[in-house]
């Protein structure tokens, strides 16, 4: 039995094409992802569980559910009993 390889096609690409372009009146979700500047997953009431069942590592700086559901983690003041 002969086994043939065969090129595969491509398509050539318009001049200034970006592939990923922001569509007018579509979400960025990007930008909707990403946590508030000097954030990280670390800040976040969801950071043990998030850790914990998908991976994530307390230094990210984007949240992987659409919304973000960052919020952030209250620090109990030094004062409270």
């Amino acid at each position: 039995m002969t086994f043939t390889f065969i090129e595969p096609k491509t398509l050539p690409l318009e001049e200034g094409f970006q592939p990923f372009a922001q569509v007018e009146n579509e979400i960025d979700y990007d930008a909707a992802m990403r946590l508030p500047e000097g954030k990280s997953c670390g800040d976040c009431v969801h950071c043990r569980k998030c850790c914990a069942m998908f991976g994530h590592v307390p230094t990210d700086t984007s949240c992987d559910f659409y919304p973000s559901r960052f919020r952030l983690l209250d620090q109990p003041s030094a004062t409270a009993i």
